[in-house]
C-alpha cells in the first residue's frame, strides 16, 4: 500500500467503478472502497428482472466499462468480470466514515484504517437511503421500499407509492400476477418517463392496473391503505405496499467532508464546478451524489475526473449533442452559448454550469417568425417556453382586445406546471423570435434542483395574478421595488388561512385548484387588510406543484386537489383607478 494514494475512489457504482476502471488503465495510484458489494446499487436496490435503460440515448457512454441496455443481471456481469479480470484494488465491506483535508492530503477514514490521497472521488449514491413516508401505520411489516424479486408475488393486492420512474417499473413488474393499484396526486403521471408513462397509461386502460388520480394516501392498517381521493376517502385493499417516493441525500455526511449545498432547501444539489469538483479543492462528486441519477452520467464523470487528473484536456461528453442542440443560439462554443442564454434569462442566473447544461440538453431551441404562433389557446401540451430573443404576444379567446406582451428573457407556458390544464392562451411571435422548449419534467426538475429558479418563477406568479386581477398596469419594476417579501403558501381544505379578530395585516389572493375555493365563515375586516381575493388563473399562471419544496420537512404526499396555492402579500394594498400602488 502506497503511503499517499493519487485518488481514493468511495463507492464502487457506476460513477466509482467507471473511474477506478480509467485510474487502473493509466497506471494511477488509487483506491476504490465500497461499504456493500460491487455495484451495489444494482444488486441490492434494483429487483430481478429489471430492464436496465441506457438513457440518454443522444450521449456516447464515455468509459472503459462496457454499458449498453439490458438486464440487471447482464450489467452485473459484464462489470464484476471487468473487475475481477482487471484485478481492480477495491475494499468491498469497507464503509468510510469520514474525509478529513488537510495541508496538501486527505485522511479518508474506514474501521479498518486511516488512508491518505491527493484526491478523492465521492461516488456513494443515495439510492441506499430512501425517503420514508411519516403516515399513522407507515411502519407496519407490509409496508416495503425496495421490491428484491417479483417473482414471490402472486395473485396479491398491492399498492404502489410514487409517481416517478421506479414507482412505475415496480408496478409493471408486479402487474402481471397480482391485483397492483396505483396513485397519483395530480391528473396524470408526468414525472415519468414517456416509455414508462406509456406503458402504465396502457395497462391503466386495459384494466391490468387500478389507478387513482388526484388522490393521497392517509393512513395504513394491515391489507388495507386508505387514500383520499378529491374529498372522498376510499379504503384500498393492500396486502402489501411498495413505496418509491425518491432517495435522501446523504447531506450530513456530505457537509462533514466539506461539501456546501446551494441552500437549505432539502432538495437542493451540492455545488460543483465544470469538472464536478466541490468547494473543497481535489475532492470531487460524481453520479446521483452530486445531481445525476443516470448510470450512464455517473460513467462519463468518474472517466472524466481521472482524465482530468492525469492532466489531459477532456471534452464533456454531452458537448457535441450541445453543439446540436444550441446552433441556432450565437456564440462561437457551446460556454459561449450557455453564457449568453444564463446572462439574458433571469431565472437562470444562479444555477450551476452543470444544471444550465442538463436544461439545455434536455431542451429543444425553436425559432418562430414574426407572426408565427408559437401555441393556441386550449391546447393540451405541457412544454415551458423561455424566450433568449425577441417578443411575443398572449392573445385571448375571451377578450379579443386584450393583448399581453413578453420579451426577451421572460417565460411562459408556465401552467404546464401543473399540468392538468390546456394553454389559457395564444401565443404569436411578434418578432423574430429563439425561444427555448423545455418538457415539464425537466423543468420541475430544475426547480427542485436549484431553489432560486423556483422562487423566480413562484415571485412573477404572483406578479401576473395582480396584473390579471388587481393591477393591470403594474410594472415588473414597481412590483420588484415595493413587494419585497410576498410568498407563495399552501393550504388544505379547510384549513384556516385567518381568523376575524388576528392581527393580520397581509392581502391574499387565492387561486383554487381542482373547483376548490376559499370561503368565509365570518365577517372578514374591512378594507383590504387582510383580505381574501379569489383569482382566476392569469395567462400561463403558475402554481407551485410541489408543495413539500414550501416546508422542506414532511415527505407525505400531497394532494394537488386539497392544497390551494394562495400569494399573501406584505402590506395593506390600496386601488387607486386602474392602478395599484403599495401602501408605504
Amino acid at each position: 500500500m502506497p503511503e499517499q494514494y493519487k485518488v481514493i475512489i468511495v463507492g464502487a457504482g457506476p460513477g466509482g467503478l467507471s473511474a477506478a476502471a480509467r485510474a487502473q488503465a493509466n497506471q494511477l495510484e488509487y483506491l476504490l472502497l465500497e461499504k456493500g458489494e460491487l455495484v451495489n446499487t444494482l444488486s441490492e436496490e434494483y429487483q430481478y428482472g429489471k430492464f436496465v435503460q441506457d438513457f440518454p440515448s443522444t450521449i456516447p457512454a464515455r468509459s472503459d466499462l462496457s454499458f449498453h441496455a439490458g438486464s440487471r443481471e447482464e450489467i452485473l456481469e459484464w462489470w464484476n468480470t471487468y473487475a475481477n479480470e482487471q484485478h481492480l484494488d477495491v475494499h468491498l465491506q469497507e464503509q468510510v466514515t469520514a474525509v478529513t483535508k488537510h495541508d496538501g492530503y486527505f485522511e479518508v477514514h474506514t474501521a479498518a484504517a486511516v488512508y491518505k490521497a491527493t484526491n478523492v472521488i465521492l461516488a456513494i449514491g443515495r439510492v441506499g437511503n430512501p425517503r420514508h413516508l411519516t403516515i399513522p401505520g407507515a411502519e407496519l411489516e407490509h409496508v416495503a421500499y425496495r421490491l428484491k424479486d417479483p417473482r414471490a408475488y402472486t395473485d396479491k393486492d398491492i399498492l404502489v407509492v410514487g409517481e416517478g420512474d421506479s414507482a412505475a417499473e415496480v408496478a409493471l413488474a408486479l402487474a402481471e400476477r397480482n391485483r397492483v393499484t396505483v396513485f397519483n396526486r395530480g391528473a396524470g403521471f408526468f414525472r415519468m418517463n414517456d416509455n414508462l408513462r406509456s406503458q402504465i397509461d396502457q395497462k391503466i386502460a386495459t384494466k391490468e392496473l387500478n389507478a387513482y388520480f388526484n388522490a393521497n394516501i392517509e393512513r395504513i392498517e394491515p391489507d388495507v391503505a386508505h387514500l383520499l381521493v378529491g374529498d372522498h376517502h376510499v379504503p384500498v385493499q393492500a396486502q402489501h405496499i411498495f413505496v418509491k417516493i425518491g432517495a435522501e441525500m446523504p447531506r450530513g455526511f456530505l457537509e462533514q467532508c466539506g461539501v456546501t449545498f446551494a441552500s437549505q432547501d432539502f432538495e437542493a444539489l451540492p455545488i460543483l464546478d465544470a469538472q464536478y469538483q466541490s468547494v473543497v479543492p481535489g475532492l470531487f462528486l460524481v453520479g446521483a451524489v452530486g445531481g445525476k441519477d443516470l448510470i450512464k452520467y455517473g460513467l462519463n464523470q468518474g472517466y472524466e475526473v481521472i482524465e482530468s487528473l492525469l492532466g489531459h484536456a477532456v471534452e464533456p461528453a454531452d458537448e457535441p449533442r450541445l453543439r446540436e442542440v444550441l446552433q441556432l443560439i450565437p456564440g462561437d462554443s457551446v460556454n459561449a452559448k450557455l453564457d449568453l442564454i444564463q446572462s439574458r434569462v433571469p431565472f437562470l442566473g444562479e444555477v450551476s454550469v452543470s444544471q444550465l447544461r442538463e436544461f439545455a440538453l434536455l431542451s429543444t431551441v425553436c425559432e418562430f417568425r414574426q407572426g408565427e404562433t408559437v401555441f393556441e389557446e386550449d391546447k393540451f401540451e405541457t412544454t415551458f417556453f423561455t424566450l433568449v430573443e425577441g417578443n411575443v404576444e398572449l392573445a385571448f379567446k375571451t377578450d379579443a382586445t386584450r393583448r399581453i406582451g413578453l420579451r426577451q428573457g421572460e417565460f411562459f407556458g408556465e401552467m404546464s406546471l401543473i399540468s392538468d390544464r390546456p394553454r389559457t392562451a395564444t401565443v404569436i411571435a411578434t418578432h423574430r423570435v429563439l425561444a427555448i422548449e423545455t418538457p415539464r419534467r425537466a423543468m420541475l426538475k430544475l426547480m427542485k434542483a436549484e431553489p432560486s429558479v423556483k422562487n423566480f418563477i413562484d415571485r412573477v406568479y404572483i406578479l401576473r395574478a395582480l396584473q390579471s386581477n388587481l393591477c393591470p398596469e403594474l410594472t415588473s419594476e414597481e412590483f420588484h421595488q415595493s413587494i419585497t417579501d410576498a410568498t407563495l403558501r399552501f393550504y388544505k381544505k379547510d384549513e384556516v388561512i385567518f381568523k376575524a379578530g388576528d392581527d393580520e395585516d397581509g392581502f391574499y389572493l387565492c387561486h383554487g385548484r381542482g373547483g376548490h375555493e376559499c370561503g368565509s365563515h365570518s365577517p372578514g375586516q374591512a378594507g383590504f387588510s387582510g383580505a381574501v381575493a379569489p383569482t382566476s388563473p392569469p395567462a400561463g399562471a403558475y402554481s407551485a406543484p410541489n408543495a413539500t419544496a414550501q416546508s422542506g420537512s414532511s415527505h407525505h404526499p400531497r394532494s394537488a386537489e386539497t392544497d390551494q396555492p394562495h400569494a399573501r402579500l406584505p402590506r395593506p394594498w390600496r386601488c387607486r383607478r386602474d392602478r395599484c400602488l403599495a401602501d408605504r
